[in-house]
């Protein structure tokens, strides 16, 4: 399981589990945020009682090529869900709120933070850095700003392990399919900005190692057809 911390994440979440989804890999986006990107068909509200494995299935919404829970506090769910749909799944992204449960991201062998570069995101990365230092963390939509990675990194409050920062500078056409993708029922993004596509396949390299990099690259272009 793969956790997604921070804002401006949902399209990022699509292209990563519809390339992994052209691999033929099995993917589910278990999304506990109320004011969603993603459009999906279930109703929003969060979950009062404990789900056992079989009702989280049947809530399960296959949404764009992918399968998508939206709307419920992971925390409602019986450990035992996530185990079983570990076996179902290759990948699992949870996507989480600001004041996520520890429990359940402690679960995840890694954690993306992905989000822009307002002030308060820079201040969280600081809160999230507390308690687990990122994987990876993927910085959008700088405008006139000479950010470096040193820079970045020096937000970190733990500093355990080697955190990979990727940069993008804000693009239009980026802002567009990312507007695009969320009311179009088929996502295409072929035509990204060179920066944005080179950081996402950066991501897509540290999740699925297994695969080779022009085997995650022609996936990557195929799916960005919306083919």
């Amino acid at each position: 399981m793969i956790a997604f911390v921070g804002n401006e994440t949902s399209d990022i979440m699509l292209y990563l589990a519809i390339t992994l989804k052209q691999q033929k890999r099995r993917v589910l986006i278990l999304d506990e945020m109320r004011r969603e990107t993603i459009p999906c068909f279930l109703e929003d509200g969060y979950a009062t009682d404990q789900y056992k494995y079989e009702d989280v299935k049947k809530s399960i919404e296959q949404h764009r090529e992918i399968d998508y829970l939206f709307g419920y506090k992971l925390s409602s769910f019986d450990s035992s869900c996530f185990e079983k749909l570990k076996e179902e799944y290759d990948d699992i992204f949870l996507r989480v709120e600001r004041e996520y449960d520890e429990t359940w991201v402690s679960h995840c062998k890694s954690m993306l933070f992905l989000s822009d570069l307002q002030k308060d995101s820079v201040e969280y990365l600081k809160i999230i850095s507390e308690i687990r230092q990122p994987d990876i963390i993927l910085l959008r939509n700088i405008i006139n700003c000479k950010i470096k990675p040193k820079y970045v990194l020096r937000q970190l409050r733990k500093k355990e392990k080697q955190t990979k920062i990727i940069l993008v500078p804000y693009r239009k056409k980026d802002r567009r399919y990312q507007i695009e993708n969320q009311y179009n029922h088929m996502v295409r993004f072929n035509k990204l900005s060179s920066k944005l596509r080179r950081g996402i396949l950066e991501i897509l390299y540290f999740l699925v190692p297994e695969l080779e990099k022009k085997e995650i690259k022609k996936a990557f272009e195929v799916a960005g057809k919306g083919i």
